[in-house]
């Protein structure tokens, strides 16, 4: 606006800015070229587990769920290298959405004396009326709409 050659109290009125700040902006335009702050180059703390660290807890968890915290803990300190805390961990597992209820739910479909005796039901019926199915695509209303 002030390029084009319009007064400052015209500018002012349009903008709503003080004087100080269409100066401040003026300033700051002249020497960069640019009338937006810079960005921050970082905010908040540095990320203490990385993205492979992650994947690397949530296979434990898919492999093994019923672990506590301290127990993958002590993998990322012994296999990784990696010292964090408990917290971290949980919040991990918060932000890959890993919550009590899910874990639980796997625990439960993980339990060796229900696989038997899957295995055991599955086994009398032929093959030509099983169904298979991506395990990715199945939620708790699947078997409704079957």
């Amino acid at each position: 606006m002030r390029a084009r050659g319009d007064p400052a109290e015209e500018i002012l009125c349009m903008t709503g800015f003080s004087l100080s700040t269409l100066y401040r902006t003026q300033c700051h335009f002249q020497l960069t070229g640019d009338v937006a702050k810079e960005q921050a180059l970082s905010c908040g703390h540095p990320q203490k587990l990385l993205a492979a660290d992650i994947a690397y807890l949530l296979s434990l968890a898919q492999h093994n769920p019923s672990k506590f915290l301290n127990e993958y803990q002590e993998r990322l300190q012994c296999y990784c290298n990696i010292t964090v805390c408990l917290t971290t961990i949980h919040h991990a597992f918060e932000d890959a959405s890993y919550s009590v209820k899910k874990i639980t739910k796997m625990v439960k479909e993980k339990c060796p004396d229900k696989c038997a005796s899957f295995i055991q039901r599955i086994t009398k019926y032929p093959a030509s009326y099983l169904v298979a199915m991506d395990e990715a695509s199945k939620d708790d209303c699947t078997y409704s709409r079957m």
